[in-house]
């Protein structure tokens, strides 16, 4: 599931509407306005992140980490990537 979370507006300026940033970017998945942090905050427990905020997720779904300015732990997504994937009630592409 990805789902985008709209902190500001297209001018960084407050405001969000996912609906304009929906048909700027012709995104099709879920995107919610979160010009408070109520969501953002759960995931950022220092107060503040970088665009982008790259995830790692583990095999259940975990986070397993999270990087700002775009550095990544190769090692750790390469232990992730081994782990066997779990047993699953939908087809797996």
């Amino acid at each position: 599931m990805h789902i985008t979370l709209i902190l500001d507006d297209q001018l960084g300026q407050g405001n969000p509407d996912p609906n304009t940033w929906v048909g700027w970017h012709g995104i099709t998945y879920p995107v919610m306005a979160d010009p408070n942090y109520t969501v953002a905050g759960n995931y950022t427990p220092s107060g503040s992140f970088g665009i982008p905020c790259y995830t790692i997720l583990d095999r259940e779904l975990r986070i397993a980490a999270h990087a700002d300015e775009g550095f990544l732990d190769q090692s750790l997504i390469n232990a992730l990537l081994a782990e066997p994937a779990p047993p699953v009630s939908w087809p797996m592409p």
